[in-house]
């Protein structure tokens, strides 16, 4: 299937990277992939020598990784055993750059999404864009994690209009950006209810999006 990478020979990473751990996040919440703990012995915090772990054991039971934006269109018959990483830049976008080598060496893509109003990082800044680009020379793909309830809320704007603005800022990092997900847990207001409203949808419908 094209959609999919397939697994190639896979190229080790320095051990160094793999010893480092990643902080703030366990095993379950990072991942929510129960159904993996204790395969390896689990560790209390996330390492990245075990993600690596889980990603070739997905990949050693059969599974395709593809990117969000391939699934467009696609029924659960056209995509057989998929997996789809997908990662939210909440805080710290130089956390990403270890995962995506790490991927890209195991021969798997995934999608990143960055917010486009975080006081935790400027989405325009010299140090970003560097990363974003070295993201997609990896293979990966980047996506617009959307909070426009906050952002309507921020510059007391109508909802649709925070979106749109939210999606035309967005464009100039990714002109060609196909994917968008809902920031939920970090700021004062649940953006998923109306990014799945029919008004957002129409929106996003016009826009040549989806939401992830």
């Amino acid at each position: 299937m094209n959609a999919f990478t397939r697994p190639r020979e896979r190229a080790d990473t320095p051990s160094s990277r793999d010893a480092k751990t990643m902080p703030e996040y366990t095993h379950r919440d990072a991942l929510h992939c129960r159904s993996f703990e204790g395969v390896y012995g689990a560790p209390t915090k996330l390492s990245y020598a075990h993600y690596r772990q889980i990603v070739e054991l997905a990949l050693d039971r059969g599974y395709g990784a593809g990117l969000l934006r391939d699934a467009i269109g696609q029924t659960s018959a056209d995509q057989g055993k998929a997996l789809y990483l997908r990662h939210d830049i909440d805080h710290d976008p130089r956390r990403a750059v270890e995962i995506a080598r790490l991927e890209a060496a195991c021969g798997v893509r995934s999608t990143y999404f960055f917010r486009t109003n975080a006081n935790d990082y400027n989405l325009f800044s010299y140090d970003v864009r560097r990363l974003i680009d070295e993201l997609q020379r990896l293979g990966h793909d980047i996506g617009l994690h959307a909070e426009p309830v906050d952002y309507a809320h921020a510059r007391e704007i109508p909802m649709l209009d925070a979106l749109r603005e939210q999606i035309a800022l967005f464009r100039i990092v990714s002109p060609d950006f196909r994917v968008v997900a809902s920031h939920n847990d970090m700021t004062p207001y649940n953006n998923l209810p109306f990014l799945q409203d029919v008004r957002a949808q129409a929106l996003l419908a016009e826009e040549r999006l989806v939401e992830a």
